[in-house]
């Protein structure tokens, strides 16, 4: 076999306690993962007042996405914040 490039990779899924959390919270989504409101325009908001989200709890992610996430997400609960 020849390749450029070839990846093995285990499929991800969410910890015990993101599905029991975001059951809890009412924001449960797909495959277990917490659901935020929009995957497009307001990912790191849920369904729930104050309540945010971010980094692999949603779906997989690597680790650059991660804190890329995670700094949007501290902007959006600072914005919520100061109004």
């Amino acid at each position: 076999m020849t390749t450029d490039l070839l990846v093995l990779m285990v499929g991800m899924e969410p910890a015990a306690g993101t599905k029991k959390l975001s059951q809890k919270c009412q924001i449960s989504g797909e495959y277990g993962f917490a659901q935020s409101q929009n995957q497009h325009l307001n990912d790191n908001r849920t369904t729930q007042e104050g309540l945010f989200v971010a980094g692999s709890c949603k779906r997989p992610v690597n680790i650059t996405d991660a804190i890329a996430d995670a700094r949007s997400a501290a902007m959006n609960i600072h914005d919520y914040l100061k109004n």
